[in-house]
């Protein structure tokens, strides 16, 4: 019998205001999620990030700036470059420059990339339908409204219009 997902109650003080809750649940959720995408995706000797930027790649026709990475996954271009020059030592990438502005180059996913991303894509799918088992669509659609709503409220402060 499948065993029913059931939230871990996370005690708090009274004195904690709902904000502070959803919050405090919003980065537990994010880190759980995290930590349980590395450790399906170590088997294909991936990791989340990886992960995301070949699919970002991907999604982008297969070639994107490293600038355009960074911005995609929200990690400082010097992080993107390290994990780049990773991926085209494991053969996922290549870099090479960029046909309309000589000062930049392309990070263009390889056939490796593509069956890495196929390969890992049933571990993806089945790490998505854990985390959101047990969600109606509805639900999903509200909780998108309100995360997109956060993440525009964070990145305006941060004067990322």
């Amino acid at each position: 019998m499948a065993k029913k997902n059931v939230p871990i109650e996370v005690k708090f003080k009274n004195t904690a205001s709902a904000k502070q809750r959803l919050i405090f649940l919003f980065i537990q959720t994010a880190d759980a999620y995290n930590r349980y995408s590395d450790i399906r995706f170590q088997k294909l000797g991936l990791s989340l990030i990886r992960m995301v930027v070949l699919s970002a790649l991907e999604m982008n026709g297969g070639t994107m700036k490293p600038s355009e990475i960074a911005k995609w996954t929200f990690r400082s271009p010097h992080n993107i470059t390290t994990l780049i020059r990773r991926l085209e030592r494991d053969g996922l990438v290549t870099i090479s420059p960029n046909r309309t502005d000589n000062r930049s180059v392309d990070v263009v996913l390889t056939e490796k990339g593509r069956q890495y991303i196929k390969k890992a894509k049933p571990i993806y799918l089945d790490v998505r339908k854990k985390a959101l088992d047990s969600i109606t669509d509805k639900q999903i659609q509200v909780l998108e409204r309100i995360i997109a709503v956060m993440k525009s409220n964070i990145e305006h402060s941060m004067g990322i219009d």
